[in-house]
């Protein structure tokens, strides 16, 4: 008995890690499809039942294995701590998984790359289709316990301004207008307030999302936008018509979710390589060229487009310009300003709750939702120390791949565009065990590539040496 439980537990600690991102990839599909009719978190109990699997591989490095010890336990820690002083929730311990499986599955690939395998991501891609392509037949699943988790859609229009809405803390509370969210936030009267123009309002009420069975619009923007970067990739490497079909479909699908945080963020990404890049400079002169454009004509295009699902995109410009204080970001980070100037010492050191932020962003802007920032989100409900802890993490992912990011524009893209995304909408709750996959492909493709060249000198160098000696 004692030899077949030691068999099982090495079995266990010797996973092959494309069968652990197999395994959390079909727990993914489940959740989708439960959570479509019933309300069960199918992701959130898989995902802590195998945390002690992750834990124990043996296939981590010496030195990922310190470093996944020395993110995890702080955060476990003052999660227990906050848990005993505010009260628990199973919110909190979701998020905490998040981030556990973050730092989880960055060190896993980045010990185990030369295992990862790109027909998986073939079958990845193709999953996602299926899960997506349910809203070509009207099926948008909203979930039921995420059905709140529209973050760019706060302020509806309601139908009687008078009429109360039912949260879900069961507190009834009358619909606010914009004006009395921002009276209600840190920077109030003076500056937000002078750029606020509630006539615009309308713009961001009536943004059309499509998800199919995905969560949220954010979830299959990030998996979809993240594919279309490494099927380029593909593209660009070896000419493949059918990686540019892959390409053409993804990259559409990125902006039929209506979703614009990708768009933004790889635009943002693209600016700043361009800029690095003396030769290129003309390129990044025609992009600011047509963002210009947009600019002045935005109000002329977004009539012309008004229908269409391209609608929302031009928008952004307006709001973002004429009305910039009814941005969802604008009002859930000035949220989170009036809560951190509450704070006292301990409160800085190790925060309060992930639910403690919901119900404050409650009681500020009237909606049950978290700051949609993950550095912001982590300083309010771990404290000082995660946040830097969470800041050395991306810093250790630059250092460990320094060179291929700077010399890689694929690879650049998305190890920037992961705390880019983290400050403008949110990462580590957004799957990164699919996206880091993607990442760490590319990279094993690329110091593969140099291998081999690296070889073919040798053996060049080798040839014309014994050249030099007939």
């Amino acid at each position: 008995m004692y030899k077949i439980g030691s068999n099982m537990m090495n079995r266990i600690r010797n996973i092959n890690i494309n069968y652990l991102f197999l395994s959390f990839l079909i727990a993914f599909i489940i959740d989708r499809i439960v959570n479509y009719f019933i309300d069960f978190p199918f992701f959130v109990v898989f995902g802590l039942a195998s945390i002690p699997v992750l834990l124990s591989q043996r296939s981590y490095s010496r030195q990922n294995k310190k470093w996944l010890l020395f993110l995890f336990i702080p955060f476990v820690i003052i999660t227990l701590i906050n848990n005993l002083i505010y009260g628990f929730h199973a919110k909190n311990i979701s998020d905490l998984l998040f981030i556990i499986l973050l730092f989880s599955f960055y060190l896993l690939y980045a010990s185990n790359k030369i295992a990862l395998n790109p027909k998986w991501l073939h079958v990845l891609a193709i999953t996602f289709l299926v899960l997506f392509s349910f809203t070509l037949i009207g099926i948008n699943n909203i979930g039921p316990v995420f059905s709140s988790s529209n973050p760019d859609n706060y302020v509806g229009p309601p139908k009687n301004p008078n009429t109360e809405q039912q949260t879900e803390t069961g507190k009834r509370v009358k619909k606010p207008s914009t004006s009395q969210k921002l009276k209600k936030t840190f920077l109030t009267e003076n500056f937000l307030n002078s750029l606020a123009n509630p006539e615009l309002d309308y713009l961001e009420y009536g943004r059309q999302y499509h998800r199919g069975l995905f969560r949220v619009p954010q979830v299959a923007s990030y998996f979809f936008g993240f594919l279309a970067l490494f099927y380029f990739y593909f593209f660009w490497k070896r000419n493949k018509i059918w990686s540019f079909g892959a390409l053409a479909i993804i990259g559409l699908i990125v902006f039929y979710t209506g979703t614009r945080i990708f768009p933004i963020t790889i635009l943002l990404i693209s600016a700043v390589w361009l800029a690095l890049k003396p030769k290129r400079l003309p390129v990044l002169g025609v992009i600011l060229l047509i963002l210009s454009l947009l600019i002045i004509f935005r109000e002329h295009i977004a009539w012309y487009t008004k229908d269409t699902f391209a609608h929302q995109y031009f928008t952004f410009f307006i709001t973002a310009i004429d009305n910039l204080p009814r941005l969802s970001r604008i009002i859930l980070w000035n949220s989170w300003l009036k809560e951190i100037s509450d704070f006292g010492a301990l409160d800085i050191l190790i925060g309060k709750t992930y639910f403690s932020s919901l119900q404050a962003n409650l009681q500020n802007v009237y909606i049950f939702e978290w700051f949609h920032n993950d550095f912001m989100s982590i300083l309010y409900s771990y404290g000082i120390l995660c946040l830097l802890l969470y800041v050395a993490f991306y810093i250790k992912i630059y250092r460990d791949n320094s060179s291929l990011i700077r010399n890689n524009y694929f690879i650049f893209a998305i190890y920037f565009s992961m705390p880019l995304m983290a400050f403008l909408n949110g990462f580590y709750y957004y799957f990164p065990m699919f996206i880091l996959y993607i990442f760490f492909l590319i990279i094993k493709t690329e110091q593969s590539k140099s291998i081999k060249n690296e070889n073919r000198n040798i053996r060049d160098t080798g040839h014309s040496e014994q050249l030099r000696w007939v």
